[in-house]
C-alpha cells in the first residue's frame, strides 16, 4: 500500500482506535508539532486536533508541549508581528528525547514545506502541471539532513492547482480517487485578510454556498450542518469584506475571555465555503469575533462587533438557514464499488445482516503526468459486527496476474466451494480466531480474511459471488 492509500485508510479508523494508538510512546522520535488544519493522517498515529505545524526555526524545544491531545494544544510559536504584518518563520525539526510526536503528512519543494489541508472526494478537474515527485523519505528516525528537497512524509506525484498559486498550494492524486490539498503554511507574512482569502483563495468571486456546524457537532463528528440560504446573502457579503480588510494578529495574542486558559475553548461554530472549483475554505469561528483559516491557524482577525453579531444571529438561531442531510460516507463508497465497470461484479452479494459496512474503497490505476484514473486495481471492503467487536470480513477484489500492493497475497483456492474445503483448506479454523482465503472467479481473485468468522458464513459470502458471476 502507498503512502497515499494508507493516509486514506487511517481516514476510516473509529475513533477509539485512533486514541489508543496516540498512547503509545516511542523514543527518540523526529517531532513535528501539530497547531493547526483539519483532519490529517501520519505516518505513526492519525491526528484531528487543532491542526498541523511543524517546529519553527530558533524555537526552544523546552518551550513545547508534545503530550497534550486534541484541541487542548496551546499555540506556542514564534511569529512575529511589525508594521509589514505577521511573519509565520520557516520550519525546521530536531531529535527530541522521550518525546510523544507525531509525524503528520508533508513535503518539501523549492525550500517550501507543504503541509495536507484538506481532501477532497475526487479530483473536480483541480490537477494541473505536473511538477514532481516526492519521496516519501522521511519518517521519525530521518536525520536533519534528510530534509531536502523532494523529501517529505508522504510520497507521490504532486501538481499544480488550477487557479492557485503553486507558491501557496500544491496537490496529490490518491489511487483511491481522492485529493489530497498541501498547503505553504510556513515562511509567509501576513498583514490583511484579503492576502489569504481573495490573492491566494479567490474567496468572495469563488464561493457557491455556505453551511456551518457548532464546534460540539464538528468536535464530536456529529455532522449536524446547517446551509445558509439567499437571504443571509448580505450578512455573508459583509463577513467577507471584513475578512478581507481585518490585520492579521498572532494567534497567541487573542484575548482570552475570563475563566478559559486556551483559545481552543473559546471555539463556537465551524464555517465552510463551499467554493465553485470544489474546494472548501474552512474557518473557525471564536467569541469575540475572532476567525481562523483552518490551514493556517497561526494567525487570526477580529471582526467587528456589529458585523460579528449579525452573523453570529443567524449562527446561533439558525435563521436563513437549512438543515443539510449528509449521506453515510461507507454507502456512497459502496455505490461507487458497485458500479465499478472492471471489478464491482465481484463484490459478494450477500454478508450476514449483522455485520455494518466500515469502508468500502476502489483503487485505480493512475497516469502520472495528469493524475488520471485510465483503470482499476483493486475493490477493498470492511465488515465488522457491533454486537461482536471481534468478528471482523474485510474483502480484497484483484486481479489474479496482479503483484505487489495491488495483489491477494494469502492462499487462493481453484476450484468447488464446500464447508469442507474451507475447513481442510484452513486446518486451525475454527480453533484460530483469524481466517484468510482467497477463491479465484477466471482471472480474478476475490479474497476475505477476518475474526471469529465461521465456514458456513465465509462458504456463503464466496457463493454470492459465484452466482453473480456464474
Amino acid at each position: 500500500m502507498s503512502p497515499l492509500d494508507f493516509l486514506e485508510a487511517l481516514g476510516h479508523l473509529d475513533d477509539r482506535y485512533v486514541q489508543q494508538a496516540a498512547q503509545y510512546n516511542r523514543k527518540r522520535r523526529k517531532f513535528l508539532r501539530v497547531t493547526g488544519t483539519a483532519a490529517a493522517a501520519c505516518l505513526v498515529v492519525f491526528i484531528s486536533a487543532a491542526g498541523i505545524r511543524l517546529l519553527p526555526q530558533g524555537q526552544s524545544s523546552s518551550s513545547l508541549s508534545v503530550s497534550q491531545t486534541h484541541d487542548q494544544k496551546e499555540d506556542s510559536s514564534q511569529q512575529t508581528q511589525n508594521t509589514g504584518g505577521v511573519t509565520i518563520p520557516p520550519l525546521e525539526v530536531y531529535l527530541g528525547n522521550d518525546v510523544n510526536a507525531e509525524m503528520v503528512a508533508f513535503f518539501i519543494y523549492q525550500g517550501r514545506c507543504y503541509v495536507q489541508y484538506d481532501t477532497l472526494d475526487e479530483d473536480y478537474g483541480l490537477i494541473g502541471e505536473h511538477l514532481g515527485t516526492a519521496k516519501g523519505l522521511i519518517d521519525e528516525w530521518t536525520p536533519e539532513d534528510g530534509y531536502v528537497d523532494l523529501a517529505g512524509s508522504i510520497g507521490g506525484n504532486f501538481y499544480a492547482v488550477n487557479g492557485y498559486d503553486p507558491d501557496f498550494m500544491l496537490c496529490m492524486k490518491s489511487t483511491s480517487g481522492q485529493l489530497y490539498l498541501f498547503i505553504c503554511n510556513n515562511g509567509i507574512t501576513l498583514q490583511y485578510g484579503a492576502e489569504l482569502y481573495e490573492d491566494w483563495l479567490h474567496l468572495s468571486e469563488n464561493y457557491a454556498a455556505v453551511e456551518f456546524e457548532t464546534r460540539k457537532s464538528w468536535y464530536n463528528s456529529e455532522h449536524q450542518r446547517y446551509r445558509l440560504t439567499e437571504d443571509s446573502s448580505e450578512t455573508i457579503e459583509t463577513f467577507i469584506h471584513q475578512l478581507d480588510t481585518a490585520e492579521f494578529i498572532p494567534t497567541n495574542q487573542i484575548s482570552l475571555v475570563d475563566g478559559v486558559s486556551s483559545v481552543y475553548e473559546m471555539e463556537i461554530f465551524h464555517l465552510y465555503f463551499q467554493l465553485k472549483d470544489g474546494l472548501t475554505v474552512h474557518l473557525r469561528l471564536y467569541q469575540n469575533g475572532y476567525v481562523r483559516f483552518d490551514g493556517i491557524m497561526d494567525v487570526a482577525v477580529k471582526i467587528p462587533e456589529t458585523e460579528w453579531m449579525a452573523l453570529l444571529d443567524i449562527l446561533e438561531n439558525k435563521t436563513d438557514a437549512q438543515k443539510v442531510e449528509v449521506a453515510d460516507p461507507a454507502d456512497v463508497q459502496l455505490e461507487n464499488c458497485l458500479a465499478d465497470p472492471e471489478l464491482g461484479g465481484f463484490i459478494p452479494q450477500w454478508i450476514p445482516e449483522e455485520m455494518q459496512l466500515n469502508y468500502a474503497t476502489v483503487y485505480y490505476q493512475l497516469d502520472s503526468e495528469t493524475g488520471k484514473e485510465t483503470g482499476t486495481r483493486q475493490i477493498m471492503m470492511d465488515y465488522t459486527s457491533p454486537d461482536n467487536t471481534g468478528q471482523t470480513v474485510s474483502i480484497i477484489i484483484c486481479r489474479a496476474d496482479e503483484t505487489g500492493e495491488f495483489a491477494w497475497l494469502g492462499p487462493v483456492y481453484q476450484g468447488e466451494l464446500s464447508v469442507d474445503m474451507i475447513t481442510k483448506y484452513l486446518p486451525d479454523f475454527p480453533e484460530q480466531d483469524s481466517f484468510e482465503l482467497g477463491v479465484q472467479f477466471g482471472d480474478v481473485i476475490v479474497g476475505l480474511w477476518g475474526w471469529n468468522i465461521d465456514a458456513e458464513t465465509i462458504l456463503k459470502i464466496f457463493e454470492s459471488v459465484s452466482v453473480k458471476n456464474s
